[in-house]
């Protein structure tokens, strides 16, 4: 088996197949579980771009909230430029992703239900940024799982990649959830390594903490 998978790969893996767990709550050991069938590859969730209802500043970024209550959010750079960044902010918690693509990247609305503003960044030097448009939203979650239940620019995963064929080739034999809970988790367990650089990249690179920004 390949080793040093990135540790995003690992959490699509759990996410995929057991989110939706209907495990029983008991003090028993081993746990009961009734018996489910196994999740299909259609009922896999994949984000969509209708862009009904946008933020944009016109030049270079546009932000789609179409699915906010959804649990994602997704956006895009309208021209080739660097130094734009999407911030996602609830109360006293933010994250500052970079944005990096011409084409729609996902990204979690994971803070719950609320208000949150979304800000499109322009950096000015260094750490600096300005706020190139701005706005807030109101979100109410259909699932409080539904952030976790779609790629995103973190874990990121396509109908071809291989640790999305992996995960139903795990559990095609299992009959309840929290087989094929154990089995993904050993599979993890036994075949995955933790790859420090690779999460010191996604938390300098698309997720660093902007410490000066201007009106941020």
């Amino acid at each position: 088996m390949k080793k040093n998978k990135i540790i995003s790969e690992v959490i699509c893996i759990l996410m995929v197949l057991t989110l939706l767990c209907g495990c029983q709550d008991s003090k028993k050991y081993p746990t009961e579980c009734k018996e489910s069938p196994s999740q299909t590859e259609e009922q896999v969730l994949w984000p969509s771009y209708e862009q009904a209802d946008v933020l944009s500043d016109g030049n270079l970024a546009l932000v789609d909230f179409t699915h906010k209550d959804d649990g994602y959010i997704c956006a895009r750079l309208l021209q080739e430029v660097t130094g734009i960044k999407l911030q996602i902010q609830k109360d006293d918690k933010k994250y500052n992703y970079d944005l990096k693509r011409t084409d729609f990247t996902t990204f979690p609305v994971n803070m719950e239900n609320g208000t949150y503003t979304i800000k499109i960044l322009q950096q000015i030097e260094g750490t600096r940024y300005a706020i190139c448009a701005s706005t807030s939203m109101e979100v109410n979650l259909t699932n409080d799982l539904a952030p976790y239940l779609y790629p995103n620019q973190i874990v990121d995963y396509t109908i071809d990649s291989d640790v999305y064929k992996k995960s139903f080739e795990l559990v095609k034999e299992d009959r309840d959830d929290l087989t094929r809970i154990a089995h993904l988790f050993k599979y993890v367990v036994d075949t995955l390594d933790y790859d420090d650089q690779k999460a010191k990249d996604v938390s300098e690179t698309f997720v660093r903490h902007i410490k000066y920004c201007v009106d941020v």
